[in-house]
């Protein structure tokens, strides 16, 4: 190509643009949250302190609700939420409904402990059991008439005294003898005799007699094992209470024997053993 060819050469243009892109499609909103998944999950986790009242309900909750977002998937969602809320719900409605059957259950164990020992006691205040008799009394209407009629004033009336063996062996049986007097005028009533824990240490009491109207129980707030008497001591008389006994332990061993007119109207006759 000549000079001039070259100097009168012009390039073409260039290319045009390629043509503008047109504009993304807009996207539309997303499935909205169903309002009973938000109300299952809150019951659900409300369910932490209140158990099945808002258990249950957070389970009915959740349930309808994701029937209704599988029907919609589209429009409706909280799915998740709903599935937890159901979860929460039976979860602590079940370990609810088992602490109530807990409770429950130690209601009754400790009503029944009570009234085993509401029993026991109950049997040592009624009057209307059988009981030991002397001639000048021969009812239990006598009995509940004297015991009744008796107070604290009535024991300047009454005394007791011990009589058995100062020492005894080790496994030897011996008696416990006590004497009470009655130096009024009209007979006294010998509701029980309690014998403090002191002396039943290492001294076992194997029977009475009088024998006791009732199982011996033991009375927590004196420290001392009951035995019901119901019987009497007569007007200007005297009575005697023999405890068959037995030496279990090695020691010596002394205590009050509480002779009782009343619940709380009691004599103290002291009572020594040594047991070698």
């Amino acid at each position: 190509m000549s000079q001039d060819s070259q100097a009168s050469y012009i390039p073409p243009p260039p290319p045009p643009p390629p043509p503008p892109m047109g504009a993304a499609a807009p996207i539309g909103p997303g499935p909205s949250t169903d309002g009973m998944a938000i109300g299952a999950l809150v019951l659900g986790l409300l369910s932490f302190c209140l158990g099945c009242l808002t258990g249950i309900p957070a389970i009915i909750l959740g349930m309808i609700s994701i029937k209704r977002i599988n029907a919609d998937p589209a429009n409706k969602g909280g799915k998740g939420m709903a599935i937890a809320g159901v979860v929460l719900g039976a979860i602590l409605t079940v370990l609810a409904i088992i602490g109530l059957i807990v409770w429950g259950v130690g209601m009754i164990v400790a009503q029944q402990a009570g009234s085993d020992i509401l029993s026991e006691f109950q049997q040592n205040l009624d009057l209307n059991t059988t009981v030991t008799t002397d001639s000048t009394v021969s009812t239990d209407a006598d009995f509940q008439a004297l015991f009744d009629a008796a107070s604290g004033t009535d024991l300047q009336y009454l005394t007791g005294t011990f009589s058995g063996p100062a020492s005894v062996s080790l496994g030897d049986q011996f008696l416990v003898v006590l004497s009470l007097t009655n130096s009024k005028g009209s007979p006294l009533p010998l509701d029980s005799i309690d014998v403090h824990d002191e002396y039943l240490t290492g001294i076992e009491i194997v029977t009475s007699s009088p024998p006791s109207t009732i199982a011996p129980f033991h009375i927590p707030v004196d420290n001392s094992m009951s035995y019901s008497m119901k019987t009497v001591i007569p007007a200007q008389g005297s009575k005697e209470v023999t405890f068959t006994c037995k030496a279990n332990q090695r020691g010596t061993f002394s205590a009050n024997f509480d002779v009782c007119i009343t619940y709380s109207d009691c004599v103290k006759v002291l009572v020594t053993t040594a047991v070698n």
